[in-house]
């Protein structure tokens, strides 16, 4: 199937681009649970790091996979979809309000972003019995974006546990970028990487400079120490890494600021 018309029906179905989604019952939220490996704080010097280089690298990994234990067939505003036991489904967290469930997850590479295909065991017999659809921005990462749409409920469809391997292990770290020229603060990020894939989570921006001394960034719940910034590299340390265990990472939407000048203002 042309990856344009996946792409168009996903969008057309999702919302996901259009910002949060709208109050009703089938639309919901989405993120994918890592497990991070716990590291040891940085206890040496600061060293300088170019601007965008992922630094206090940690190893994360899905929470699980499953495979099917046969195709199954979907169907996306009249596009027909297959999913087979070959795909690999990881585990993603679903929310509907205060209510959270499992959803299993396989994407697609389309454009402009990669096509997120969800299936959910709602009633936990084992058994898969609901179609959820979302976008990543990078099929071979498939973090998503934060948007989910409820499809339709699907003929039950057994599946079972996959044992993960190393090339489902992805590295999670800290960028700095050039940040906002007005203020002269520095913008940090998390993104995780795997070969020839990063992507950057909008949602976890934390801002700061070291114009007038050091000072402490945090990202999730890691401490950055920033000793000094240029436009193109900083001196920082991890002061305290990642603490290990489950993360809920989204992209999130990118924000832009954008500055009028007033006369006489």
């Amino acid at each position: 199937m042309p990856m344009g018309r996946l792409a168009a029906a996903i969008l057309a179905a999702t919302g996901a681009m259009a910002g949060p989604a709208a109050a009703a019952p089938k639309n919901g939220r989405i993120t994918l649970p890592v497990i991070v490996d716990p590291a040891t704080p940085d206890s040496g010097e600061p060293v300088e790091v170019a601007a965008q280089q992922l630094f206090g690298k940690q190893t994360a990994h899905v929470a699980s996979l499953v495979r099917l234990a046969a195709p199954v067939q979907l169907m996306i505003k009249k596009t027909p979809v297959t999913l087979a036991p070959a795909d690999g489904l990881a585990e993603y967290r679903g929310y509907l309000g205060k209510e959270t469930f499992a959803l299993f997850c396989t994407a697609r590479a389309a454009k402009p972003v990669a096509a997120l295909l969800c299936l959910a065991d709602r009633d936990g017999d084992g058994r898969f019995d609901q179609f959820w659809t979302g976008t990543a921005a990078n099929p071979a990462l498939a973090v998503p974006f934060p948007n989910i749409r409820f499809q339709s409920d699907i003929e039950p469809a057994a599946y079972q546990p996959m044992q993960p391997s190393e090339a489902d292990a992805m590295a999670i770290g800290f960028v700095g970028s050039g940040g906002n020229v007005w203020t002269g603060k520095r913008e940090f990020f998390v993104r995780v990487e795997r070969p020839g894939a990063s992507v950057l989570l909008f949602e976890s921006r934390a801002t700061g400079t070291a114009k007038n001394g050091p000072v402490d960034i945090a990202l999730y719940d890691a401490i950055i120490h920033l000793v000094g910034d240029s436009r193109d590299a900083f001196r920082l340390k991890v002061a305290k890494p990642l603490g290990g265990g489950t993360y809920q990472l989204s992209v999130g939407y990118p924000t832009q600021t954008i500055w009028i000048a007033v006369p006489g203002g």
